[in-house]
């Protein structure tokens, strides 16, 4: 199965819902001496949502955090 295949069946994929923690991250969190949590997200997931979004898919992050880092 080459790229023509995948490319073929992802014009007929509309929306993207994804969890936040572990998907765009490695599921750990840090926490600073302040006590402020953190987290690692790649910039290649960024890009590859960012090129879906690009080519017409509707994406969705959901997540049960609620925190300034999943809302950015």
């Amino acid at each position: 199965m080459g790229d023509k295949y995948f490319a073929k069946r992802l014009k007929r994929v509309k929306l993207l819902v994804l969890d936040f923690d572990g998907v765009l991250t490695d599921g750990k969190v840090g926490v600073m001496s302040s006590g402020v949590e953190f987290v690692i997200c790649d910039h290649q997931d960024g890009q590859g949502v960012e090129s879906l979004k690009n080519g017409g898919v509707k994406v969705m992050v959901i997540s049960r955090q609620a925190s300034e880092y999943v809302s950015a």
